[in-house]
């Protein structure tokens, strides 16, 4: 194996594992050409973000569909593979239904074990309140944005910033509570 073959099968790993990790992506990287205002904040936070929780919400979901079919489909199947090739011998059925059993079991312990149905929900309903928060703003919606003394609008602003960043931490420190001791859920910003 030379070292280049080594290196492939690393990646190959890393890659297949990334899908269940936070993500190194980050949208707080400094603003395009020093701007500071909120439509690149719109941008380049938002925008990124949401993309980032629409692709998550997908994967997760598209996975937990297809484990479930899995589980479902292998679990139907044991009695029609015993009514379609009945024995008297109960050894020559046993193996067949065993593994069967057994495939089960390993899909619906890799379903709890990855919370697929969890982070599916997680990432969905972050990305729902996302796109809630947003509208609010456009529309000057609610109390923090419907703000009289506001006239260049820089209250609201700064109102839809601090929203925002706090429904990405709260999702944050939920994906953290979802995935037990030990993670911190700190690796970007509460971002994952």
């Amino acid at each position: 194996m030379t070292k280049e073959d080594n290196h492939q099968g690393k990646t190959s790993h890393r890659r297949f594992f990334s899908f269940f990790l936070p993500s190194s992506e980050s949208s707080t990287e400094p603003y395009l050409d020093g701007k500071n205002d909120i439509s690149t904040y719109v941008h380049k936070r938002f925008e990124e973000t949401k993309k980032y929780y629409k692709k998550r919400a997908n994967q997760y979901g598209r996975l937990y569909i297809v484990l479930q079919i899995l589980v479902i489909g292998v679990g139907a199947s044991i009695p029609v593979y015993n009514t379609l090739f009945p024995s008297n011998d109960i050894a020559n059925v046993l193996p067949v239904s065993s593994i069967l059993g057994a495939l089960i079991v390993v899909l619906s312990g890799t379903l709890g074990l990855l919370k697929v149905q969890e982070f599916w929900i997680l990432y969905t309903t972050t990305l729902d309140q996302l796109e809630r928060e947003y509208e609010l703003f456009l529309h000057g919606i609610g109390n923090d944005y419907n703000i009289e003394d506001d006239k260049d609008g820089k209250k609201r602003e700064k109102a839809f910033i601090k929203n925002l960043e706090e429904i990405i931490i709260s999702k944050g420190h939920r994906y953290a509570a979802l995935r037990g001791p030990g993670s911190s859920g700190k690796g970007n910003g509460g971002i994952d």
